[in-house]
């Protein structure tokens, strides 16, 4: 065997030592991330499943000198030596100090991880398969009443008349079932037909890729956010109102910030905090309670979990207004509109305030 460099040989002969050493956990970890960025997928969704597997397999260690954790500060042992019974002891470590929540999520994230593994023939059996899962999940989130509900689009209304952003982000996750990250990445030719339809081609499943009917209350704000702005503009992104002292660079919003408008709307408000994801669970509630059949909300929310027909855009358009409307009904939203004493209108282009 020859090579062309040395430099090739030397990778030649580094890979046919770690070979003949045997991978390690870590090794194989990473080599599983770069798979997973590889595939394509979202970038905070391989970085959730590298907290997993690093949690899962104590790939961290901490450093008492400079008193801070190195991420895959610990090989982890070899890949190979991995067996049910040491996947078994390091669960039952997890679950001293995680919610339920946590370790079946770093749990299933460590099964996924073995099932790849054994696909790369690295692995005969999947040392984490059989490991079952202890506890149950907290399933669903505490949820606003229909008149708190009212209150809180009472006072994001009032305030998207004053181009408050954030009271619009919240207006729209409630009002289209959004999660928090569709509404942070959407950009401003994500708002199509002159503000009719909001375009979610990505999402957290593949059922996430949809089109949205916006409510007519919804829309002049929305228009007014995407106004004079780039089209691959962040719809909802700090460069959506003038500011008075604009950042050189803003910095991208995500889901988190939407989860702090929520919490500070509800507080000024006067109704329980909730989390952002609650509102997409009300929205599902309204319309469910309205008349909505559970596939129909499943699928207008892009979730997976109901096994439906593939569907195009234009069928799940009309599925979610008909469900649209329903909520919409059920907040009675025309009352709103009138009783607050200032018309509804598209926002102007012009200073806004706060962060919003």
């Amino acid at each position: 065997m020859s090579f062309d460099t040395e430099a090739e040989a030397r990778r030649f002969k580094a890979a046919k030592l770690k070979e003949l050493a045997g991978r390690t956990v870590e090794e194989a970890v990473r080599e599983h991330l770069t798979s997973m960025r590889e595939r394509g997928l979202r970038e905070s969704t391989i970085g959730r499943a590298e907290r997993h597997l690093r949690r899962f397999f104590q790939l961290d260690r901490f450093d008492e000198e400079h008193g801070r954790v190195i991420p895959f500060g610990n090989p982890g042992g070899l890949l190979e030596s991995l067996k049910p019974q040491r996947c078994e002891e390091l669960y039952k470590a997890l679950r001293a100090d995680a919610t339920v929540d946590t370790h079946r999520n770093e749990l299933a994230a460590a099964k996924a991880f073995g099932d790849w593994c054994v696909e790369k023939n690295w692995l005969k059996d999947n040392p984490a398969k059989r490991v079952k899962p202890i506890g149950e999940r907290n399933r669903g989130k505490p949820q606003l009443r229909i008149d708190e509900t009212r209150k809180l689009v009472e006072l994001c209304l009032e305030l998207a008349e004053q181009e408050h952003v954030g009271a619009i982000a919240v207006l729209t996750a409630l009002l289209l079932g959004l999660r928090a990250s569709e509404v942070t990445d959407r950009v401003c030719r994500d708002l199509d037909d002159e503000g009719r339809l909001l375009w979610v081609p990505f999402g957290k499943t593949r059922r996430s890729k949809r089109a949205l009917e916006v409510p007519e209350l919804l829309s002049p704000y929305l228009l007014g956010l995407a106004e004079g702005r780039a089209p691959d503009a962040q719809l909802f992104g700090a460069g959506a109102v003038t500011y008075r002292r604009q950042p050189k660079r803003p910095r991208a919003r995500d889901r988190y910030w939407v989860l702090a408008q929520v919490k500070t709307l509800c507080k000024r408000a006067g109704v329980p905090e909730v989390c952002a994801h609650s509102l997409r669970g009300l929205h599902a509630t309204l319309a469910t309670d309205a008349g909505a059949t559970p596939h129909l909300v499943a699928q207008a929310l892009g979730h997976g979990s109901i096994q439906v027909a593939e569907m195009h855009y234009t069928d799940r358009t009309a599925a979610h207004s008909a469900r649209t409307r329903r909520v919409m009904g059920r907040l009675d939203t025309e009352r709103l509109r009138t009783g607050m004493g200032v018309p509804v209108r598209a926002l102007p282009a012009g200073a806004g305030n706060g962060d919003q």
